[in-house]
């Protein structure tokens, strides 16, 4: 090979690594405007934050005094405990969610909030486990759909096994730590001294399990929103007022909605 012709092919193998060069700064380019993209579609503006905050903010005088916690606003999500994000994800999320997120977007989130609904509750986990598991996995494909790999962290890849927990347990109540997690407090209060923390801890529950605790007895609340009780899987009431004989008055509903929209009506 002459010199001319090494030239001329050591020119070739250049102009071909920066002609691959720029194709990959091109794909590269493409895919960050498409992931740029990606990004907008679901991205809650900073009116939408502050609209679903409003909305969860006016829930606090419908909640009832059986949950631990009234709601915040999505400003203090990073301060939010367990059992605020198992309330959004079971009750308040679908209210306030809705007309906000896109419609894509909110049928989505249902699919998540309707599978935990059932595997919370031992009797739909018996009959509806599958169909739950079904829209868990619904939910985690369509969710790398939607939002890209970022989404498939090792917490959603768990949600595929989550129906098989519920199933195996009975529900998902039946193995949660919230129990545990709730009394670790307790138990800190228990330690009085940095020597024998586990003696100390079994003797406080020793004493407690032998004391006497007054059991009191539970009086039926007729003032909003204590007043709302679950009869069944499909239907809850409200109880209006009270009747003679021990019998109370009650309205029943099989759709959840009215009743949610006269509460918003009434505290919004």
């Amino acid at each position: 090979m002459t010199a001319d012709e090494s030239g001329a092919s050591n020119d070739f193998q250049t102009a071909n690594a920066g002609e691959a060069k720029m194709d990959r700064n091109e794909s590269n380019a493409e895919l960050l405007e498409r992931k740029n993209e990606k990004d907008t579609d679901f991205r809650m503006s900073s009116g939408d934050v502050i609209s679903v905050s409003e909305r969860l903010v006016s829930l606090k005088k419908s909640i009832p005094d059986c949950f631990a916690r009234k709601p915040r606003g999505l400003r203090e999500i990073e301060r939010w405990k367990a059992t605020e994000f198992r309330q959004f994800a079971l009750y308040t999320g679908k209210v306030v969610l809705k007309g906000v997120l896109q419609d894509h977007l909110y049928e989505h989130f249902l699919s998540f909030s309707t599978a935990l609904c059932i595997l919370v509750n031992p009797e739909l986990t018996k009959s509806q486990g599958p169909y739950a598991n079904q829209l868990l996995k619904f939910f985690v494909e369509r969710g790398w759909e939607l939002y890209g790999e970022t989404f498939l962290v090792y917490n959603v890849h768990s949600l595929l096994h989550l129906a098989e927990d519920a199933q195996n347990f009975g529900s998902l109540d039946r193995c949660s730590a919230f129990k545990f997690e709730s009394y670790l407090h307790r138990m800190k209060k228990m330690v009085r001294s940095v020597k024998n923390v586990l003696a100390q801890v079994a003797n406080r529950l020793e004493e407690t399990s032998k004391s006497k605790i007054e059991n009191k007895k539970s009086v039926m609340s007729f003032k909003c929103p204590n007043n709302a009780f679950v009869l069944s899987p499909e239907h809850c009431c409200e109880v209006v007022s009270e009747e003679v004989d021990n019998m109370v008055l009650c309205r029943v509903y099989t759709n959840l909605q009215p009743y949610l929209m006269t509460l918003r009506n009434i505290h919004g």
